[in-house]
């Protein structure tokens, strides 16, 4: 017999009819942000609540995968591709019981991208009871964490966490010499300035709302004594 799987990384449970309202998701809500070129694995439970053995086929998968990105789902040993053809996986819960080896690998890919997909159950081989799992990721460009910092003229700069972003943004510094006068300026991807925060050395730390930009491609660039130093990209994602 066949063993399956399934995927997620933001998580939430969607059911229909019959069977699917007796399958529970043992799992808050799953967000992962990485950076490119990585491969994440975490574990998935799942649930049969009701009181006969349910067979889990796995139906298919949605469209949002970047083209350098590869998703296999695990059972125990058993590994599969779920860019390739599905037809006929899947395994089985008996009354009660719930996955122990159920997991998934995700490669985050080449370049940075935000998306998400469906990955679809049909219970019992029955494709009008289904398992909906949602799934969103975020991957940035850079693996740099937002700890370490990259000196520039007398200041230490990190990376904009997290990245993407959805709510508040952060941008760790240092001031490593006196007398330096420095700012950091937020602008749109038309080189537009947005905010501008006029860095203190007693504070090492610059935190702004992002709540009010669309989504898109955003731009922060450090000035040191008036001018221009580095500049750096960050994604807003909705």
């Amino acid at each position: 017999m066949a063993k399956v799987f399934y995927i997620t990384i933001f998580l939430w449970l969607g059911t229909t009819i019959g069977y699917a309202q007796g399958v529970k998701t043992l799992h808050d809500e799953i967000l992962i942000q990485s950076s490119v070129n990585k491969t994440i694995t975490k574990s998935i439970q799942l649930k049969n609540d009701t009181q006969k053995p349910v067979d889990f086929y796995l139906r298919g998968i949605s469209d949002g995968l970047g083209s350098s990105q590869k998703i296999e789902l695990c059972y125990g040993e058993d590994c599969f591709d779920l860019n390739k053809n599905l037809k006929g996986i899947y395994f089985t819960l008996a009354p009660g019981e719930s996955t122990q080896d159920l997991k998934f690998k995700f490669a985050t890919g080449l370049t940075s991208s935000s998306g998400n997909f469906d990955i679809l159950f049909a219970l019992n081989n029955n494709p009008r009871d289904l398992h909906k799992v949602h799934v969103a990721y975020a991957v940035s460009e850079s693996n740099t964490s937002k700890t370490e910092l990259n000196s520039f003229n007398g200041i230490s700069l990190g990376n904009i966490y997290p990245n993407p972003v959805e709510n508040q943004a952060n941008i760790d510094y240092r001031i490593l010499d006196d007398g330096i006068q420095a700012s950091i300026t937020i602008s749109d991807v038309l080189g537009s300035p947005l905010k501008t925060f006029n860095l203190d050395q007693q504070v090492n730390k610059v935190s702004f709302s992002a709540i009010d930009f669309r989504a898109g491609i955003y731009f922060y660039t450090l000035q040191v004594n008036g001018k221009n130093i580095v500049t750096k990209k960050f994604v807003v994602k909705r």
